[in-house]
């Protein structure tokens, strides 16, 4: 129990940032702090009637009343901007939101009060009415501020106070600077005054034409880390003091001109004066000037600001230029507002550049300039809504600065207004995206279940928007349709997109939106949906139309394998039947008469004497010439049997090999590995061909004692070898192209080639001989397979 407070009526409390109670009675606010006993009353609310309270996340109390809205900030400060005692407007709710908007309402409805980052001030915080001039922010961050009405005030704990001694107090001050305990101010009639500090007082001393000064009218003034003070006059050039004595410089000393609209020190101690005519720098005793042939977009040059990395920015009347490394460059991409007359320049705790033109408060991603990429959401421009109360600058150097927390400070027609990025910053928490519909050609779906849309439409339309309440009008989206093939979208405003023409599939439309200062950081939002396919469409229907043309395919193939075989088939019968009617011409044509020649011959020789030496002349003839008949029967075997393309390989060979030992005793060996398969009848005819010779040799002429074949059915070719350990001969004989090749072994050669067969033959005096084919798998076998009964065949002769 207060025992003050013990006859009021207690409406509403709330508990300031820094600990104890504020308390809403129908006679006022009071506050309880943390150890007192007693209550404190806020004389400027005494009598009012109060109906709720909140305190903000900047510790202002927010009173609501029959009259309005109350604040009350953390100095106690009252402001009454919301509030008018003549008018009803009850205010019985206070919200503070997470983007850290006042929200309040009763009978009337309910209103939402933007915490913009601006602030303004204005009467109610010490300020005269009427527009602004120079700012300057001391070395305690005190605001001393000078209105284009004339004057100068002390702005200190959000209240500001005139300064009124050394004549400050009617005079147009157009120009403040300094450093240390010293503030430097220019002014319209006054010259220069230095205003010392000392404890709890200022000292001022006044600087005119009699002590030096070029004129008694300085429009720019600059004190230099170095002690050092430059004044920049209407129309007599600039002065320097340092040890109390004056330099004066003219355009006769170098100077652009003598009217001076801004000054800077550079980090290197440069000096930079701005001009009508260009731009001037003084280093070293030495001035340089810079104009429209050096790079500047005019000659005109309203301000200058260097930033912490060094590149001086240069406003002209003809729009935006900076000198880095020596060389003046216009940023690429600039935007329309930029290119216009700018009249301030300086830079945030954040890196953003700010500008002040006639009619726009801008701000401006300097990365993002320097680099001639920005991006819509890379420049903010200021209006009512942000808490700018009037947007036209006035024509004074330093009306646009940052203190040294990096918030901006800006004099304009209106007053003077300060921007905390800060709470931009605060304000820029993730934004969500809600996708608010999905339909398809005017048909809606229910966006919390699976949607499956039909087949057949023409395009998909999804609505979607931001989830905060903070500036949504610069809320930006980006957007990605997985399933579509594209990547991300450019950035845009709209809150809806249309797909048409999508094929069937599934697909997952993802989409991200920024804060209001172009934060990509909120989560990201999707929500898939399968297009269903027509039946033609679907993937049995594809996989029947290719298993159909895989069947096609095969038919035909098979048919015209077929067809060639048979076409095979003929021509071999049609060649075995030609070449048995040649042996069987030679067999009752020549042979016969060759053989009754030779019996004729036989005849003769019995009748002669066996003593004369003719007779036994004779008897040598007709031993050679039965063995030239044997070799012509032998040949006569040469011709293959219809039913040789019938039989198996193996049983041709081994038949060969017994046949040629009865003539020839010679051991040999048959040798079948892997299992044995059916050979083409073109490959069966070539082949016996090729053995039937290698046979006949190595049983005829090689003097072998032993002979092998081998027959190899291999997954990838079909292999025969003969090799025998006879006498041999030349390997220069093996040459294709040495002339002295036998017929037979061109002949089994040509027949390997016919084939497309591997065709290999060693041989060296007294070494033996051995021959190998090789026939690729597709080329030897047919399509059928046999079983042999035996894996060789061996004999001794």
């Amino acid at each position: 129990m207060v025992p003050e407070l013990r006859n009021s009526k207690i409406n509403c409390l709330a508990p300031p940032r820094n600990g104890g109670l504020w308390i809403g009675t129908d006679d006022g606010v009071y506050l309880l702090e943390v150890g007192a006993t007693k209550p404190f009353a806020l004389a400027s609310l005494r009598g009012l009637q109060v109906l709720a309270m909140t305190t903000d996340h900047d510790n202002n109390l927010w009173v609501g009343t029959k009259h309005g809205l109350v604040r009350v900030n953390s100095f106690g400060t009252v402001s009454f901007d919301l509030f008018d005692r003549k008018a009803l407007h009850e205010v019985r709710a206070i919200f503070e939101d997470p983007d850290g908007d006042i929200w309040f309402g009763g009978p009337q409805g309910v209103e939402r009060l933007r915490n913009g980052m601006l602030t303004s001030y204005s009467g109610a915080d010490g300020l005269p009415a009427g527009g602004g001039g120079p700012i300057h922010i001391d070395s305690k961050d005190r605001v001393w501020f000078a209105p284009i009405s004339g004057g100068i005030f002390l702005m200190e704990a959000g209240h500001a106070s005139p300064v009124t001694f050394a004549g400050l107090g009617h005079d147009v001050v157009y120009s403040i600077s300094g450093g240390g305990n010293e503030v430097w101010v220019g002014r319209q009639h006054g010259g220069l005054t230095v205003l010392t500090e000392s404890g709890d007082s200022f000292s001022a001393r006044t600087y005119n034409t009699s002590d030096g000064l070029a004129q008694n009218s300085v429009y720019s003034v600059r004190r230099c880390r170095d002690g050092a003070v430059w004044a920049g006059t209407v129309s007599d050039g600039v002065s320097r003091l340092s040890g109390r004595r004056f330099t004066n410089y003219s355009d006769a000393d170098g100077l652009p001109s003598n009217s001076v609209n801004s000054i800077v020190e550079g980090f290197d101690g440069t000096i930079w004066v701005a001009t009508p005519n260009g731009l001037a720098s003084y280093s070293n005793a030495h001035w340089k000037n810079y104009s429209t042939r050096e790079g500047l977009p005019s000659p005109s040059v309203r301000a200058i600001f260097e930033d912490p990395m060094h590149d001086l920015w240069i406003a002209t009347s003809g729009g935006l230029s900076y000198l880095s490394s020596g060389k003046i460059k216009v940023p690429s991409g600039l935007p329309e507002m930029l290119q216009e007359q700018i009249l301030g320049i300086a830079e945030d705790s954040m890196g953003y550049l700010w500008f002040t033109t006639s009619d726009h408060v801008v701000r401006v991603n300097r990365e993002r300039l320097l680099a001639g990429s920005l991006l819509e959401t890379d420049i903010q421009s200021f209006e009512a809504e942000d808490g700018l109360t009037g947007a036209e600058d006035v024509s004074r150097d330093d009306t646009l600065v940052a203190d040294h927390a990096g918030r901006i400070w800006l004099s304009l027609s209106s007053g003077l207004s300060m921007a905390d990025p800060n709470i931009t910053l605060r304000n820029s928490g993730p934004v969500a995206v809600r996708i608010e519909s999905v339909s398809a050609d005017g048909r809606q779906f229910d966006t919390q279940r699976t949607i499956k849309i039909p087949p057949g439409i023409q395009s998909i339309t999804l609505n979607y928007g931001g989830t905060n309440l903070f500036t949504p009008e610069r809320i930006r989206f980006r957007y990605k349709l997985d399933g579509s093939g594209q990547g991300w979208s450019d950035i845009v405003a709209s809150r809806q997109v249309v797909f048409s023409n999508l094929g069937p599939g599934s697909y997952n439309f993802r989409i991200l939106a920024s804060s209001s200062i172009g934060l990509w950081n909120g989560p990201e939002t999707s929500i898939p949906f399968v297009i269903e396919p027509e039946f033609w469409q679907t993937l049995w229907f594809r996989v029947t139309c290719f298993v159909l043309l895989l069947a096609a395919l095969w038919t035909t193939y098979a048919l015209r394998l077929r067809h060639v075989t048979t076409l095979l088939h003929l021509r071999h019968q049609e060649r075995l039947s030609e070449r048995e009617d040649i042996a069987r011409d030679l067999h009752d044509t020549f042979f016969q008469a060759v053989q009754s020649l030779f019996l004729r011959l036989h005849t003769a020789s019995r009748n002669l004497p066996e003593h004369i030496p003719v007779r036994q002349a004779l008897e040598e003839v007709l031993n050679d010439s039965d063995r030239v008949m044997s070799e012509g029967r032998e040949m006569f075997l040469d011709v293959p049997k219809k039913e040789s393309g019938e039989r198996d390989f193996a049983q041709l060979i081994a038949g060969y090999c017994a046949e040629f030992a009865t003539a020839h005793p010679i051991e040999y060996r048959v040798q079948i590995d892997g299992q044995p398969r059916s050979l083409n009848p073109l490959v069966t005819a070539e082949l016996t061909k090729i053995a039937r010779e290698a046979i006949y040799n190595a049983f005829r002429h090689s003097k072998a004692k032993a002979i092998e074949v081998e027959l190899t059915y291999g997954k990838k070719e079909m292999q025969l070898r003969v090799r025998d350990d006879g006498q041999g001969f030349e390997p220069i004989l093996l040459q294709a192209n040495s002339g002295h090749l036998h017929l037979g072994l061109q002949n089994m050669r040509k027949r390997a080639e016919k084939l497309n067969a591997g065709f290999r033959l060693w041989s060296r005096l007294g070494g033996g001989t051995e021959l190998e084919v090789n026939i690729a798998a597709q080329t030897a076998y047919g399509t059928t397979q046999r079983t042999w009964p035996f894996s060789g065949l061996r004999r001794k002769g």
